[in-house]
């Protein structure tokens, strides 16, 4: 059986494989496609962070849930560096735009090689108001696979 510091790393690892892109696309400086609808066709991560609760909780069939959580900071239009290599949101006439800032609550188990995944999020202004049913959502999220 595993300990409960061997399901943490696991958890880590699920969130670390499934939040890959998000990363990557804040390293490189990049614009693509995460937000659909916005002007020009273009947006991007700005930040990303992943938070430290990471976790595994077994369901009444013993079946393994990997919790986390994390917070985004997202452009809708084209991400540049500015002043210090802080990154800013530039709207299509040159503006400075502000950026969304979320905070994502995710829970994924697996069925056979498929993944199953329950994503709330919200943005962080509204995250205490939202908080306690995000919660309950992720919490309660079970499969009955037969």
């Amino acid at each position: 059986m595993a300990s409960s510091g061997e399901d943490a790393a696991d958890a880590k690892s699920v969130a670390d494989a499934l939040t890959a892109n998000e990363r990557a696309a804040v390293e490189a400086l990049e614009s693509f496609g995460v937000i659909g609808g916005v002007e020009n066709g273009r947006s991007g991560t700005m930040a990303f962070a992943l938070m430290d609760d990471a976790r595994v909780k077994k369901g009444p069939d013993g079946r393994k849930y990997y919790v986390f959580s994390y917070e985004t900071e997202v452009c809708r239009a084209k991400i540049e560096e500015g002043m210090g290599g802080s990154k800013i949101c530039v709207g299509p006439q040159g503006d400075v735009l502000d950026s969304i800032q979320r905070r994502s609550r995710v829970v994924v188990t697996f069925v056979g090689n498929r993944v199953v995944k329950l994503h709330a999020s919200a943005v962080s202004s509204r995250f205490d108001e939202v908080e306690e049913i995000m919660n309950r959502a992720v919490d309660s999220f079970a499969l009955n696979v037969v």
